[in-house]
């Protein structure tokens, strides 16, 4: 179960953190070119990161003990993904207020404090779920592994951000981004690729992990009924 129950969680984990690499690599093409911050408006932007992962710490705690880890997990990956899609969706159907020209900074702030906070909240869960899988392994082999399964989850992660770096750089070649740009000297229809090509392969990749994620085994009750089996027998 412990073995099952680790691969299940990093094939999910995989496609998220490619997610999040992909995401980091474009970050500065987004910001400066896509929604065109300005120096200090850059400044909220890390602000309201902070904040988001302030909210994640006060959602978290009453949607697992509703849910369940897997289930909360779930639920966030999906309104994260629903929020950024909108988000791009929006760019791309001509919604955002002053695009593309003067994008408004507080429309896209308003999307980003959602998709973050339930992004950052989806992270937390999925990675005490691999505490679970400790647990499960412990009652199985009688002894506990929690350096290896955090290593190899680790190591998954470096890799996953190498992937989604290498990712981002495909898009900006797809989109056919200039060499030398400067904000708002950009063509239009080369924005419109980058959030597109960005939208749909996080979407997909989001879709991808979440589809894996409801296959992992440990529930609550069953994670409860091992842990007070293994108390028993300390």
């Amino acid at each position: 179960l412990s073995n099952k129950a680790f691969l299940w969680l990093v094939s999910a984990a995989l496609f998220g953190l490619i997610n999040q690499g992909l995401t980091f690599a474009l970050s500065n093409y987004q910001l400066a070119f896509l929604w065109q911050l300005k120096h200090m408006e850059m400044l909220y932007y890390a602000l309201l990161l902070f904040g988001t992962v302030i909210v994640a710490f006060f959602i978290v705690p009453p949607l697992s003990a509703r849910l369940g880890k897997k289930n909360g997990a779930i639920l966030l990956a999906l309104l994260s993904l629903s929020f950024n899609t909108a988000l791009y969706a929006s760019w791309l159907l001509d919604l955002v207020p002053g695009g593309p020209t003067d994008p408004s900074v507080a429309y896209m702030f308003s999307f980003l404090i959602f998709s973050n906070s339930t992004a950052i909240g989806m992270m937390m869960l999925t990675s005490s779920m691999m505490a679970d899988v400790v647990e499960a392994s412990q009652q199985e082999t009688g002894r506990r592994s929690e350096g290896l399964f955090f290593a190899g989850y680790f190591f998954m992660q470096k890799c996953a951000v190498g992937i989604g770096t290498f990712a981002a750089g495909m898009i900006l070649s797809f989109a056919q981004f200039p060499q030398n740009a400067k904000p708002g000297q950009v063509d239009a229809a080369v924005l419109d690729g980058l959030a597109l090509y960005y939208m749909v392969v996080v979407l997909v990749l989001g879709i991808i992990g979440v589809l894996i994620l409801r296959h992992f085994p440990i529930s609550r009750e069953s994670h409860n009924e091992r842990l007070r089996a293994l108390n028993t027998s300390a």
